[in-house]
């Protein structure tokens, strides 16, 4: 085996999403068909929108290339979620909106 050959295997692969700003690793996609430049979207725990270009692209905030990989994979998918939401018209709000159900009767509340 040659040391050309030995080398591009050590080398590894940068998982798909994934692109590097000095240290840090970021999230770079296309955007899905229905969204346009300027929407914004949720995804989980972020607020973010859809550049000019078309691209969504944000800071994983880490350094490690596994949990780069592991986050894109669940940006991608949470991405592909809200996508299939806007074609057909459904809004789902972030999880902080969420609020747990109240009791209409405090003092002696139960559920039926």
């Amino acid at each position: 085996m040659g040391v050309a050959q030995t080398v591009a295997q050590k080398e590894s692969k940068m998982p798909k999403y994934v692109e590097r700003r000095g240290n840090v690793f970021c999230f770079r996609r296309r955007a899905p068909s229905p969204l346009k430049p300027g929407d914004t979207i949720y995804l989980e725990d972020r607020k973010e929108s859809v550049h000019a270009n078309g691209y969504v692209r944000f800071s994983l905030e880490t350094s490690d290339l596994k949990v780069a990989g592991q986050l894109a994979r669940k940006y991608a998918h949470l991405l592909d979620e809200v996508a299939k939401d806007a074609a057909t018209g459904v809004f789902r709000p972030k999880m902080k909106d969420w609020a747990p159900a109240k009791c209409v009767n405090p003092p002696g509340c139960s559920v039926r």
